[in-house]
């Protein structure tokens, strides 16, 4: 009886593990739908030794391969070489470096913020890294964002807008493929529609008497 109760209690712990592993990677999926993926329209800088230093203390290395299977496949677990991608590359890119700071999100959400720094991505990492633990903004990733109902627009490029309901959506689905998302919530809309049309109609036989 105690064995079997132990391979059961075993059972539940792994559902729960896998469940909760699930879960961090769609959310982890979705908050790189704010990366930028043509390269013509980044502006590649350059990252000084004092904001490598800060920037380090943030950086994920195992987030960041994991988020970026492609950076994973070159790079593996050297730390030093993601690290490297991440401040001549990925940052400029829109990549998320940790699990817990989406810059684009972060810009989006403090107007005050956006006033001071504009389009200067590194200013917002320092403040981030500065002020997380003396200032109160817990908008810091897209997932939180479409929590609070905001719309966040790409630093990098101005033409990527992702909505609340495209994160949901990335989430569920499992994909940070920007417009597949919107193609999907379109259709999604577009169905939605016509399910309240139909409904609508519905009623308004039913109200007149011409259906049951």
């Amino acid at each position: 009886m105690k064995r079997t109760k132990n391979i059961l209690a075993l059972a539940i712990c792994t559902v729960l593990s896998a469940t909760t592993f699930l879960g961090f990677a769609s959310t982890a999926q979705a908050e790189e739908l704010s990366q930028v993926k043509d390269s013509a329209k980044v502006n590649y800088g350059t990252v000084s030794a004092e904001d490598q230093a800060l920037l380090k203390v943030l950086f994920d290395a195992g987030y960041y391969a994991y988020i970026n299977p492609d950076l994973y496949a070159k790079y593996g677990n050297d730390e030093a070489a993601l690290f490297n991608h991440f401040i001549t590359t990925g940052i400029w890119e829109g990549r998320q470096g940790n699990q817990d700071f989406n810059v684009d999100a972060y810009a989006s959400a403090y107007d005050d913020l956006k006033a001071a720094y504009g389009n200067d991505i590194l200013a917002y990492y320092r403040h981030y890294i500065n002020t997380k633990d003396t200032e109160t903004r817990p908008v810091t990733t897209l997932h939180i964002a479409s929590q609070w109902g905001i719309t966040v627009t790409s630093l990098v490029d101005p033409s990527i807008v992702i909505t609340p309901y495209d994160v949901y959506f990335s989430e569920i689905n499992g994909t940070a493929d920007l417009e597949s998302v919107k193609h999907g919530v379109l259709i999604t809309d577009k169905k939605m529609k016509a399910q309240t049309e139909a409904e609508e109609y519905r009623k308004f036989l039913v109200t007149h008497g011409l259906a049951y």
